[in-house]
């Protein structure tokens, strides 16, 4: 068996197609994560130091660590659409926020 030129010419446009389809997406998702990442630092602000905000590669979850006093409004907190956990590490506050969509792993498995 031998592969032609025209086999290997498809399969080339294909992957190369198949690598522009993932870039594309790729970039997306960082304009996606970017947007709530800026949303949930205005949101969290509100409470003080915001640190960081950081987005899993699928969004399974979003951590959003805070420092310094943190004065937190109970009926503030209750409208934000995610289910989530605080936990205490080496003096900041760590919100473990989880987005109700299907993660990676979920999909694949």
């Amino acid at each position: 068996m031998s592969i032609t030129t025209e086999q290997y010419q498809m399969w080339c446009d294909a992957v190369s197609n198949t690598n522009r389809m993932a870039l594309e997406i790729k970039e997306n998702r960082s304009k996606n994560y970017e947007w709530m990442g800026k949303i949930l630092r205005s949101f969290f602000e509100q409470f003080g130091e915001v640190v960081n905000v950081h987005i899993e590669r699928d969004a399974s979850e979003i951590t959003v660590r805070m420092s310094g006093d943190v004065d937190l409004d109970a009926k503030l907190i209750a409208t934000l659409p995610f289910t989530f956990t605080i936990k205490e590490n080496l003096g900041d506050i760590m919100f473990h926020l989880n987005p109700d969509i299907l993660s990676e792993e979920e999909l694949i498995g």
